[in-house]
């Protein structure tokens, strides 16, 4: 019996310590004005975090607990606090924006599947708002 209780206990501990530590530092930034608005979402593109981190010395950081899994972070400096990404008249962006991996589409954001990043344990990102 007390065999089976550690078995248990050690069971839902590794549960519970199976969040990793997920560090993102955003550079690119030409001020400090306004925030840098985050967009975490999982394999299945459901949004499973978002935050707004001010900009400090043309440098942002954002952290976070995730499961085990792959996730893809977009993000972009609202310089003007709108809470939206600012466009020209024709759709294109005033405000830098950035993705994991530093990916980038052609005509609109890339594929999802080029901007998953693989969490299995901590991890630290560096992604350069152009």
């Amino acid at each position: 019996m007390k065999k089976v209780l550690i078995a248990l206990f050690l069971a839902m501990a590794s549960g519970i310590s199976a969040q990793h530590l997920l560090t993102v530092q955003f550079t690119g930034m030409s001020s400090d004005e306004g925030h840098v608005l985050v967009k975490v979402v999982n394999e299945k593109n459901e949004q499973v975090a978002g935050q707004e981190i001010p900009v400090s010395g043309g440098k942002a950081t954002f952290s976070l607990k995730l499961k085990e899994g792959q996730y893809a972070i977009s993000a972009f400096h609202d310089v003007n606090d709108n809470k939206e990404l600012d466009t020209n008249w024709m759709g294109i962006p005033k405000e830098k924006y950035g993705f994991s991996n530093n990916a980038r589409g052609t005509f609109g954001p890339p594929d999802l599947k080029d901007q998953l990043v693989e969490v299995r344990s901590d991890k630290s990102l560096s992604i350069t708002l152009k």
